[in-house]
Order: structure tokens, then C-alpha cells, then sequence
């Protein structure tokens, strides 16, 4: 679903609100928490210009999945939190269904946000594309595209994804084999784990799935790569 047209006008009037939310009993003190709405995955949580910043996935507008922006917070000290203004909102062709999952980094100074556009189809498929926006003198963001040379990888229903493996390079990949069944995987990660000295002998990863994917005992998978074992 397409942002709506009355965006900006709700958006300014939840804003306004803040001090009414804070005064309420139930509001929590110590957890970061929005105004109102629904508050999805915390993204882009940097160091950066003297303070922490911690963006997060907010549709503030109802709770559900819908119109899914970018909050932000800002503190000096983990403890006291300041609302700072809409990082992302979903008003561009490719990010129109939702600003998803992201990071931020301190491009030579630069507070720059990468962070995933999606794009909802018709016929039920999706694709996603990389973006970029970055940090204005004001605060407000500037998006800049999707990235150089990213692709917008195409999701459709019963497709059957493949296992891909990184060689020399992260920006280079070749197909291996097919670990898994059709569905959407998200919130990858990789941790080495160090088995002998300092050499990382393990690299398990990590994926959150879809309720299609979801083993009776929880919603993640992990994938041994130099065993191809899932556990």
C-alpha cells in the first residue's frame, strides 16, 4: 500500500503529542519506545558527532505492517532518549511499500543510512532494492537512490531461492547450492566464532523466515556454511 496523502499533516499531529505520551503511567522510562503506532526492527544504531543514534521501523499511523518509515532517537548516554525528526519515509517509487531493515555508517563524515526499499507488486510478488540517504545540515535525510550497482532482487510466490556463496569478495557471487525451501529470509547475519586462537574456524548465519518457514520450536534458522547444516 502506497503512502498516503495525508502524511505529513498526521505525522506532524503525532509529533506534537510527544509530551502527552510521556506523561502517561504506562509509557516506559528506560526502553526507547515511539509515540504511538507500531515500532518494528531498531536499525542503524552508530556512534556518531558526540551522540548514539538508534533509527527503527515505525508505521505511526496504525499497528500493522503498513507505511513502514524510519524513526530516530538520539541520547548522550543510553539512558535519556530525544525524538529527532522522520529519518525515512516510503515516498519514492522504489521504497514505496516500506523503508525495511537497514544499518547507518560514518561515510567521511557523513551520516549515511542503508537501508532496504520495498516495492509490492499486483500479482503478489515483491522485489527490494538497497537505498541510500544521507544526513542534511537540518537533520532531515536526503535520499540519494537505490544504490550504485545494486539490484532489485525480485520475490515471487513458490519461487525457489537458491543458496548463494561469497568468493574474494562480498560484491561478487556465484551460485552453490539450494539449502532451503521457497520463502522470504531477512535480517541475515554472520558471527565468526573462533575455535582455535585468533582463526575464525566457523562462520554460522543467521535468518529470521516467514510463517511458511517457522520450525515448531522458533523462527530462525541457522546455516553452518562449511558443513551446510541447518539447526
Amino acid at each position: 500500500m502506497t503512502l498516503p496523502s495525508r502524511w505529513p499533516a498526521v505525522l506532524q499531529a503525532v509529533m506534537k503529542g510527544q509530551p502527552r505520551a510521556r506523561a502517561d503511567r504506562h509509557y516506559p522510562q528506560w526502553h526507547p519506545a515511539p509515540v504511538t503506532g507500531l515500532m518494528n526492527d531498531p536499525n542503524g544504531f552508530i556512534w556518531f558527532a558526540g551522540r548514539y543514534h538508534l533509527f527503527y521501523q515505525w508505521n505511526p499511523l496504525d499497528c500493522d505492517h503498513r507505511y513502514k518509515c524510519w524513526g530516530h532517537w538520539s541520547s548522550h548516554d543510553l539512558l535519556h532518549w530525544q525524538h529527532e525528526p522522520m529519518a525515512l519515509m516510503p515516498d519514492e517509487e522504489y521504497d514505496r511499500n516500506g523503508c525495511y531493515s537497514g544499518s547507518a555508517v560514518d561515510n567521511n563524515g557523513m551520516l549515511t543510512l542503508c537501508y532496504t526499499g520495498n516495492v509490492k507488486f499486483d500479482d503478489g510478488s515483491r522485489t527490494a532494492w538497497q537505498c541510500l540517504a544521507v544526513e542534511q545540515p537540518d537533520g532531515t535525510f536526503k535520499k540519494t537512490g537505490a544504490g550504485a550497482g545494486a539490484a532489485g532482487w525480485l520475490h515471487r510466490p513458490r519461487a525457489r531461492p537458491e543458496s548463494v556463496e561469497a568468493r574474494r569478495a562480498v560484491v561478487t557471487w556465484c551460485w552453490a547450492r539450494r539449502m532451503c525451501k521457497s520463502g522470504v529470509r531477512c535480517c541475515c547475519s554472520g558471527l565468526p566464532i573462533c575455535t582455535r586462537g585468533n582463526r575464525a574456524e566457523k562462520s554460522p548465519v543467521t535468518a529470521s523466515t516467514d510463517s511458511r518457514m517457522r520450525d515448531t520450536c522458533g523462527s530462525a534458522r541457522t546455516y553452518l556454511p562449511s558443513t551446510g547444516r541447518t539447526f
